[in-house]
């Protein structure tokens, strides 16, 4: 029914509509809710929705609003096992070769499977570097001193924007993409046994250098449950004797990565590529 030009509606008639009208809208309102958060989990990458134990945490993020220990269900790329020497350096104009398949990353460690990791080393002005002290509950070398930042690169995913989330997850810290400088691809074959069972861990590790403009101890780091329990700064000279010597209480790290950390660290941070300071 539609009235006439210049007519009146009732009382009755006009309250009828209006409350139609109302009825109406909240109806589309909801259905505009329920398209967007459809087209919201749509969306979201498949990582998010698998590695269930790593949280994206921003700076002002507490500790208790991270992840506990690792998601042994997360997803990996496997690669193909290298030709070259393993604990050496891959050489420039090589690089990992996808399989095409994904495991599981308790299975991956169980099995030996050959996947892809970054390793971030910080250096403040001072000459000191960030190390990290890994949680009792990792699946590889738990409680020890290790590299500033780590992380396994997920399925699908990139190594500089591994690199940059886990100095953010780890530390609370945001790194830009150029602040990265990549010192080489590292060939590494391990084995142990931890409470949850013996791993092999080989891998291809992604090593990077960032050089940050203030000392450790203004950054404002915090640590995250699980992961990390602990940091500290210590002298370039102490964390290169320790790695050298195979002190127990550090990650042990073959004589190439070693050399190949502390050789870019020492150089001159004027010459060649300049990575901008974090």
């Amino acid at each position: 029914w539609k009235p006439r030009r210049g007519s009146r509606l009732s009382p009755n008639r006009a309250d009828f509509i209006r409350t139609r009208a109302g009825l109406y809208c909240i109806v589309m309102r909801g259905i505009i809710l329920i398209l967007s958060s459809l087209l919201a989990n749509a969306l979201l990458p498949s990582r998010s929705k698998t590695a269930v134990g790593l949280q994206t945490t921003s700076l002002w993020s507490t500790p208790s609003s991270n992840a506990v220990g690792q998601d042994l269900s997360e997803l990996f790329d496997v690669c193909e096992k290298p030709s070259q020497q393993t604990n050496t350096v891959l050489p420039k104009g090589s690089w990992p070769i996808l399989t095409g398949k994904t495991k599981e990353r308790g299975l991956v460690h169980r099995d030996g499977d050959w996947h892809r990791s970054v390793h971030v080393w910080m250096l403040d002005p001072n000459g000191e570097m960030l190390l990290q002290y890994r949680s009792p509950d990792k699946d590889t070398n738990p409680d020890m001193w290790d590299t500033s930042a780590a992380g396994h690169i997920g399925a699908g995913d990139e190594a500089l924007e591994t690199a940059v989330r886990e100095v953010r997850e780890e530390l609370g810290v945001d790194i830009a993409f150029d602040a990265l400088d990549h010192i080489c691809t590292y060939l590494s074959s391990a084995t142990g046994e931890t409470k949850h069972g013996k791993f092999a861990c080989n891998e291809f590790q992604e090593l990077y250098l960032v050089r940050i403009s203030k000392p450790h101890s203004e950054m404002g780091y915090f640590v995250g449950e699980g992961e990390v329990s602990d940091w500290r700064a210590e002298p370039v000279e102490v964390v290169e004797k320790a790695l050298k010597e195979n002190d127990p209480k550090y990650v042990p790290r073959c004589a190439e990565y070693v050399s190949a950390i502390f050789k870019r660290v020492k150089a001159d941070p004027c010459s060649g590529r300049v990575p901008k300071r974090l």
